[in-house]
């Protein structure tokens, strides 16, 4: 490891010299992307296990999120790793080896979690707004907190023993314990109370939930109560394409799309990510126009436009 931290410290000032060395670039771009890959696999676990069901991988995630830390300005400098080398304490040649490593992988940190909030609105917005609904709220909580671990974003009642030691709260019991006394008027402050109460008077389990969970939870029982509702109305769709088959073949397109952005022309350098994301978005409104109205509606020159 220590061999590997030395690496690194040198490809990183191989790397931000103008001009770069080449030949460094490859292998700090595969480092990059472990480490990146290795986060969403053993601290993301949860978010990747709805990743896997629409098709994308923790390598996928790592890729994109490589994508932003090796992008290039307008001169060809790879400005994110010159900011990150900038805010170092002392110069980078100076800072042991350790540390670099410990600051670089804390850097790739924040792109992950930054990639992890933007495929979570892409891939599942409902999930993605009560995820936001649920953390906005916990800022101001007096009972309950939000922290981070292994296993991700974790909610824990505060000023009681959170019981770690003992197994973890089955989700089905907490299923079944909170939706029965917020069916009907649900508020997030209220779910929040509840939760509370839930946690701190039981003993055999851990007093603490993970987020992710509860917000599938949350997702999948507004979706059983608008399934509810439509079949009262008699609702048929006679489509042979479901709205969810088109949804899903609409994001396996746009996704497709996006990783042919990345690498044939953002990581090579060939566009920067600026004119990247204007032709994701010109791309995205084309194939949305196609699924919602079965033809363009103008010229590609419009769409660009």
């Amino acid at each position: 490891m220590k061999n590997q931290r030395v690496t690194l410290k040198n490809l990183l000032i191989r790397v931000v010299d103008v001009p770069f060395a080449q030949t460094e670039l490859a292998t700090l771009v595969y480092y990059a992307r472990s480490l990146a890959e290795s986060y969403f696999l053993h601290f993301r676990s949860s978010f990747l296990q709805l990743c896997k069901s629409h098709g994308v991988s923790a390598t996928d995630l790592a890729l994109d999120c490589v994508a932003d830390v090796f992008a290039r300005d307008s001169e060809g400098r790879f400005f994110e790793l010159l900011q990150f080398a900038s805010s170092l304490r002392v110069p980078l040649a100076e800072i042991p080896p350790d540390e670099v490593f410990l600051a670089f992988k804390s850097f790739i940190i924040r792109f992950a979690n930054a990639q992890v909030a933007r495929n979570h609105a892409q891939i599942d917005p409902a999930g993605a707004r009560i995820h936001r609904n649920l953390r906005d709220n916990l800022r101001g909580s007096t009972k309950l907190k939000l922290t981070d671990d292994f296993r991700g974003y974790v909610i824990e009642p505060k000023r009681v023993d959170c019981l770690n030691a003992r197994p973890p709260l089955p989700i089905e019991l907490l299923t079944r314990n909170l939706l029965v006394q917020i069916d009907g008027s649900f508020t997030v402050p209220k779910l929040l109370s509840v939760l509370h109460q839930l946690l701190v008077r039981q003993t055999r389990y851990q007093r603490s939930v993970i987020l992710f969970e509860l917000v599938q939870l949350l997702k999948n029982h507004f979706a059983t109560m608008r399934a509810q509702s439509e079949s009262a109305q008699q609702e048929v769709i006679l489509d042979d394409l479901t709205t969810h088959d088109l949804a899903a073949l609409r994001h396996d397109v746009q996704k497709g799309i996006q990783q042919k952005i990345v690498s044939t022309y953002l990581i090579p350098g060939k566009i920067t990510k600026e004119e990247a994301r204007m032709l994701n978005a010109t791309l995205e409104d084309l194939v949305g126009d196609i699924v919602e109205n079965g033809e363009l509606r103008a010229s590609f020159y419009d769409y660009l436009t």
